[in-house]
């Protein structure tokens, strides 16, 4: 099976597991402006003068969610160019694919690296570091 294929399977895979955080994110903003819930409002938030009824809510969650999506985004963008230059260099070199095998479990390595790592996007956030510990 061609590298492209393989690459573009990947990134179905990838997009299947990461648009439903963007889209749970989203529609969880939405009723916050709309409907009046507190899913990203946080407690004691005053705006214009005016404590808000409606508290409680996280910011940080809005940011997962967002990240949890965002970085995988990333390879989604990336992966199926990977594998159709592969393709290209090794149709017009009339060479097979070097290390095949290695190129297809190097596409799943960074597609499941692409998942656990948001995290680091979170550095900034302001959120204790041994919040994420085991107590």
């Amino acid at each position: 099976m061609p590298l492209t294929v393989w690459a573009e399977f990947i990134t179905s895979i990838l997009l299947l597991l990461a648009l439903p955080s963007l889209t749970v994110g989203v529609a969880c903003l939405l009723l916050d402006r709309v409907a009046g819930t507190s899913f990203f409002m946080p407690a004691g938030l005053i705006i214009g003068g005016n404590s808000l009824e409606r508290s409680g809510g996280n910011p940080l969650l809005w940011q997962h969610l967002f990240w949890f999506f965002g970085h995988p985004e990333v390879y989604i963008v990336i992966l199926p160019a990977m594998g159709m230059i592969s393709d290209v260099v090794s149709t017009f070199s009339r060479r097979p694919i070097f290390g095949y095998r290695g190129m297809v479990y190097a596409l799943c390595g960074i597609a499941g690296l692409g998942f656990i790592v948001w995290g680091h996007h979170m550095f900034t956030s302001g959120m204790n570091p041994r919040s994420a510990l085991p107590s």
